[in-house]
């Protein structure tokens, strides 16, 4: 078996020149880990830069860690896993969210929906209703083209450095510009980890993103074959820091 585990201090992956998924598009994220983080820790992150204070809600697209629940946190506005997963067991982790399907004025990721090990497992959510003069879609979710999208950490405040370092272990990391359905989230879930194929499963042509964290032919442990284990279909490969290892 052969997947990347991240230090909770200084690893990460920036995928080069890729920003995300922008707008009010939907999206999924999809992603195998197995951690026992008790504090807060980043999968996935793109959005808004932070390097000024002025924050916009509604413009980050963040997976975090917090607690032993995963959130689809989006600053005014998150969905979170009913169920813990920091239990060091591997587990597959979906985040599916469309603006569609939300009430207007609810555009955020209040509505998201979030599937472990191919259950339904939503639990709390929260959304910030408007300030004085504001609508209730002041959360409404609005990506912008800001920071490359980075694995296992997020920017830091004033845009200076990063922080909220994920410890523990991945696999088989992937974005759609989509939201998935049910055969594809079962299809991900039913391969197991490693060396589930995305490519043949279900809406190939809304995978943006795909990494396979070290299951590609030839990869070895430990450390080896890291440019195979972060080259994206898509050409949007990653740069990967000294805190990242292929075991």
């Amino acid at each position: 078996m052969v997947y990347s585990s991240f230090n909770g201090s200084s690893g990460k992956i920036t995928v080069s020149g890729y920003r995300g998924v922008l707008a009010d598009r939907h999206r999924a994220v999809s992603v195998w880990l197995r951690t026992a983080q008790s504090g807060i820790g980043t999968i996935c992150y793109w959005g808004e830069d932070l390097t000024d204070k002025d924050y916009v809600e509604g413009s980050q697209s963040r997976v975090r860690l917090i607690g032993g629940h995963l959130q689809l946190f989006g600053l005014g506005s998150f969905r979170e896993t009913a169920s813990q997963v920091n239990d060091g067991n591997w587990h597959n982790i979906v985040f599916n969210w469309t603006s569609t399907a939300a009430a207007p004025g609810h555009e955020d990721f209040s509505t998201a929906d979030v599937y472990i090990d191919n259950v339904f497992d939503n639990g709390r959510s929260y959304e910030r209703t408007g300030r004085v003069g504001e609508g209730l879609s002041a959360q409404a979710i609005n990506t912008p083209e800001e920071e490359e999208v980075i694995i296992g950490a997020r920017p830091g405040f004033s845009g200076i450095g990063f922080d909220e370092f994920y410890e523990g272990d991945m696999d088989e990391f992937a974005i759609y510009n989509d939201f998935l359905h049910s055969n594809t989230i079962s299809g991900v879930y039913n391969e197991g980890t490693p060396g589930v194929d995305l490519k043949t499963l279900d809406q190939v042509p809304a995978l943006q993103l795909w990494y396979t964290m070290g299951d590609d032919p030839g990869d070895s442990a430990p450390g080896t074959m890291v440019d195979q284990a972060f080259i994206d279909p898509n050409g949007r490969n990653g740069t990967v820091s000294s805190g990242v290892i292929i075991i």
